[in-house]
């Protein structure tokens, strides 16, 4: 129940992922995903086109750029994504745009972070759409696979250079050629 969505909704997407050939089922309990990078760019675009507009909550400005350097997001029950997130993981980018990814309410994080609405602001909110823990240690940013495709949804050259370093570190392994 990991994903929170309906049985119906998964078998769907497994006979979709069948007929598009990127899972083989050798037996009622043996199925293998293959292709999986070029599934991988497939999400990519998908999330780029579709998902990534429509989770912005707001643009808004703070006080201070750095802010977050001393912000625990995780106590606003947030969670750091993009640029932020990107320069945790690496140790390589210096940070922009501050990306977070939190639940409704907001009121709570936009105060104690000292937030104003601002159209042009370098602070986006964007609505956590998933339902699972980040593994130790980074359990106060979002998932490597979603701050890479933050990244590269930019279309910045530095974050894209970022981004490859994130893929390379992270994700890699779990996209290699079958």
């Amino acid at each position: 129940n990991t994903a929170d969505v309906a049985l119906g909704t998964v078998a769907g997407v497994l006979r979709d992922l069948m007929q598009q050939g990127f899972l083989l089922d050798f037996d009622d309990k043996l199925r293998r995903l293959v292709r999986r990078k070029e599934l991988l760019n497939r999400w990519l675009t998908a999330y780029t086109q579709k998902l990534y507009p429509v989770n912005l909550v707001g643009r808004y400005t703070a006080q201070n750029i750095d802010f977050w350097k001393n912000t625990d997001v995780q106590a606003m029950n947030g969670l750091w994504g993009g640029e932020i997130a990107a320069a945790m993981l690496t140790r390589y980018l210096k940070p922009q745009v501050t990306t977070i990814y939190a639940e409704k309410p907001l009121n709570e994080l936009i105060l104690r972070m000292r937030l104003r609405k601002d159209e042009r602001g370098d602070v986006e909110i964007r609505r956590k759409f998933w339902n699972f823990d980040t593994p130790a240690p980074n359990t106060a940013m979002a998932p490597p696979l979603l701050v890479y495709a933050d990244l590269l949804a930019t279309g910045d050259a530095r974050n894209i250079e970022t981004a490859n370093m994130i893929y390379d570190e992270y994700l890699q392994r779990h996209f290699q050629q079958d």
